[in-house]
């Protein structure tokens, strides 16, 4: 199946809908933005930006889900399949077109950094103690 053909299944319904309730009575749709940290969970987030194809990816995978659970409570440290539709719009947020791409974002939302490369365990934990120190 397309994803082209995905959006418009899943957008038709929608407008069906809308369209058969009073003008008043419209539904409020509101897009889902799931890097925005809240205020009572607001952590550090870290994404790990990969496609299948990526070599240097596939070596940084481990690393990376070993910090993960080392930080686990402390930094949200998330997998993204750049490839994956449903992701397009965090990747279009972050431009993450060349992989591997580790983005730091800090408490507030604010992107701190980036790798754009293999990285290291001691790279990757010294950045993360560092986004936990701001």
């Amino acid at each position: 199946m397309s994803a082209n053909f995905r959006r418009v299944a899943l957008v038709v319904p929608v407008l069906i809908i809308q369209t058969l309730l009073a003008p008043g009575c419209a539904l409020a749709v509101k897009p889902v933005t799931p890097d925005k940290p809240t205020q009572k969970t607001a952590r550090p987030i870290v994404y790990d930006f990969s496609a299948s194809y990526c070599v240097p990816c596939k070596v940084i995978k481990p690393i990376f889900e070993e910090v993960q659970k080392e930080y686990k409570g402390r930094v949200d440290m998330e997998e993204i399949d750049a490839e994956d539709e449903k992701n397009k719009a965090l990747v279009d947020k972050y431009q993450a077109t060349a992989f591997p791409l580790i983005v730091f974002v800090d408490a507030h939302g604010k992107r701190t950094g980036d790798f754009n490369r293999k990285i290291t365990k001691k790279e990757l934990v010294d950045r993360v103690e560092k986004l936990l120190a701001k």
